[in-house]
């Protein structure tokens, strides 16, 4: 049965296209990689190739969920913490006790 688009064998259209160089390379080259694919040498390693990308694909995903929470970690905990000794460092300086004051030797002016 013909499927849709496909042009019948016994077609004028058909005959013309099959006389083609460009055509019988095309064919010859569909039946290598058909005669290629078949090999189990070629199944093996489609196979293994398809576990390790199954693989790599894990990594990738637990490498980017642990960059999000190392990242949202920083940022809820480090952030408010140097704001906070920002704010501890501006109040010793502007104050009247002088503890935020380096001490000078004597005799220096």
């Amino acid at each position: 049965m013909a499927r849709l688009f496909e042009v019948p064998e016994d077609s004028l259209a058909a005959k013309r296209r099959q006389e083609t160089p460009l055509a019988r390379a095309r064919e010859r080259f569909e039946d290598w990689k058909e005669s290629v694919t078949e090999t189990p040498l070629y199944q093996r390693v489609s196979g293994a190739a398809q576990r390790g990308y199954g693989w790599a694909r894990k990594a990738f995903g637990l490498g980017s969920w642990v960059a999000w929470v190392g990242a949202t970690s920083a940022l809820v905990l480090v952030v408010p913490l140097v704001y906070e000794i920002d704010k501890e460092l501006d109040a010793g300086g502007a104050g009247a006790s002088g503890a935020g004051t380096v001490a000078r030797p004597a005799g220096a002016s």
